[in-house]
């Protein structure tokens, strides 16, 4: 069965800087998913994904969670497929480690029907459900290696918008998060994990 994930139980790593207005915060994001959603139509409801925040040192911070919908799920793992994410729904919780705590929901809606999630990049095939993989994964390769060598490859697919990373407005903020607007997103979706498929990418919360 092919499965969509994006914005993965995860782990991330974090890379502060000051939350005044005009600086920004970026995280570095892994993880997997929670829920595969329910198609209604040409759309794929309720996808979810959870994760953890970690520091640059990999001690934990938090954790994040994201609901999205999107269009195109019978593209997925598919050479040169494209999916198109119409809204999402993130929360990130930093748990006061490291001096820092807070919480931010952050949301998008995309009304222009733009894809965002592009299946034409491979990667090695690891073990079940991604236990026991080597972290940091390794750059993933241009082009459609698991349709040519399926027993090697599998499909990842590259995360990003139109003109540059995908931006969520803030909805609520506490602490730590009350100077940013909001934050945006690229990244990897990586299905050569069977089973447990793995997301990373970068996640940059912006200040006003």
């Amino acid at each position: 069965m092919k499965r969509f994930i994006l914005f993965t139980t995860a782990t991330v790593v974090a890379l502060f800087t000051t939350a005044s207005p005009g600086a920004e915060t970026v995280l570095l994001m892994k993880g997997v998913e929670i829920a595969k959603g329910r198609d209604m139509g040409d759309v794929r409801y309720g996808t979810k994904f959870a994760g953890e925040i970690l520091d640059g040192t990999f001690a934990e911070m938090g954790y994040w969670y994201i609901t999205l919908d999107y269009r195109g799920a019978e593209y997925v793992e598919v050479c040169n497929g494209e999916n198109d994410i119409v809204r999402a729904r993130m929360t990130v919780v930093l748990d006061g480690s490291g001096g820092r705590s807070g919480m931010m929901i952050l949301f998008m809606r995309d009304r222009h029907g733009i894809p965002d999630v592009y299946w034409n990049y491979s990667a090695p095939l690891c073990g079940l459900g991604g236990m026991g993989c080597p972290y940091p994964w390794e750059e993933p390769v241009e082009g459609c290696l698991f349709e040519d060598y399926p027993d090697e490859y599998g499909p990842v697919a590259q995360v990003r918008g139109e003109t540059g990373p995908i931006f969520l407005w803030k909805v609520f903020a506490t602490g730590f998060f009350r100077g940013f607007r909001g934050a945006s997103f690229t990244g990897w979706l990586r299905h050569n994990y069977p089973f447990i498929p793995r997301v990373e990418g970068t996640l940059i919360f912006h200040g006003r």
